[in-house]
C-alpha cells in the first residue's frame, strides 16, 4: 500500500496494482486448493467408513469393498501427469479455470440429460 503511494508514475502504479492483484490471486488460489483438498479427503473418509464399516452386509462383503478401494487406489495412482507441450507450464489459475469450465460443462450436460430422461423435453 505504501509503495503504491509512493508510486512516482502511472505505469509504475499500474504495475505494482498488477503485481498485488497477482500476489491476492495465488494466495486465493491456495486457500480454494487446500479447501478442495481438505473436501475431497474428507469426502473420500467418510465414503470409506460408510462401506468398510457397513454392519448391514457379511464381513466378506466389507473385505471385498476394501480390495476394490485399494485397487482402484493402485490404478488412480498408476495414471501419469497430462505432458504439456515441451516451454509450456499451465498456472494454478489456469488449471483452476479449466477444471471449474469442465465440472459446470459436466454438471449442465447431466442435468440435460435427467431431464431428458424424465420426458421434460419435447421430443417433436
Amino acid at each position: 500500500q505504501e509503495k503504491l503511494q509512493a508510486a512516482k508514475s502511472e505505469e509504475e502504479k499500474t504495475q505494482l496494482e498488477r503485481e498485488m492483484a497477482e500476489a491476492t490471486t495465488s494466495i486465493m488460489m491456495r486457500i480454494i486448493w487446500t479447501t478442495t483438498a481438505v473436501d475431497i479427503t474428507s469426502t473420500i473418509h467418510e465414503a470409506c467408513q460408510m462401506i468398510f464399516f457397513d454392519q448391514s452386509v457379511e464381513k466378506d462383503v466389507r473385505k471385498s469393498r476394501a480390495q476394490a478401494v485399494k485397487k482402484l487406489g493402485e490404478i488412480f495412482q498408476e495414471v501419469p501427469e497430462p505432458q504439456l507441450p515441451e516451454g509450456k507450464k499451465k498456472d494454478a489459475k489456469s488449471l483452476f479455470e479449466e477444471a471449474a469450465m469442465a465440472a459446470t460443462l459436466e454438471t449442465i450436460k447431466r442435468k440435460d440429460e435427467a431431464t431428458f430422461e424424465a420426458g421434460g423435453y419435447d421430443h417433436h
